[in-house]
């Protein structure tokens, strides 16, 4: 699902065929959307430290996501504050696989060690790391300022 080789509706389809239930497809919609969009809050603190950075810095974003999360992300915008994006489930891999921090670092044209990799699960930030790649574990904002001052 993560890598956009099928849709969540028939990633559902067979969740529920294992389980021997029968869903209609309108409710299957609305079990990745609405837990989604009740928890998926922006942190408006976060997107000016990234408003703030981006003149500076190549703003980027690596999500492991399936599509109606995208779709929601992009009607609110919030993929315009990155300049490079790569999106699991657009690009057939995920996080922690090596290859999309490589096609990552492609896009982007530079190296390992020019890079700053920022995520809130920590088992993401393992392979960034044994790439090269800088690394912060986020928690919360004033954490994450005092991290990128010790690496910017």
């Amino acid at each position: 699902l993560e890598k956009g080789i099928i849709d969540h509706i028939t990633f559902w389809q067979r969740i529920c065929k294992d389980l021997n239930k029968s869903v209609p497809d309108l409710i299957l919609k609305e079990l990745w959307m609405t837990p989604y969009v009740s928890h998926c809050h922006i942190n408006q603190d976060v997107i000016s430290l990234i408003k703030s950075l981006k003149h500076k810095y190549v703003i980027g974003c690596i999500s492991n996501c399936q599509e109606p999360h995208v779709q929601y992300n992009r009607d609110r915008h919030l993929f315009d504050l990155f300049e490079i994006e790569v999106l699991s489930n657009e690009v057939g891999m995920r996080k922690p696989d090596k290859e999309i921090f490589e096609l990552y670092l492609d896009k982007c044209k530079c190296g390992a060690s020019e890079a700053i990799f920022i995520d809130d699960e920590k088992d993401y930030l393992v392979q960034a790391t044994e790439m090269g790649i800088k690394t912060i574990l986020y928690q919360n904002l004033d954490q994450l300022t005092k991290a990128l001052d010790r690496l910017l």
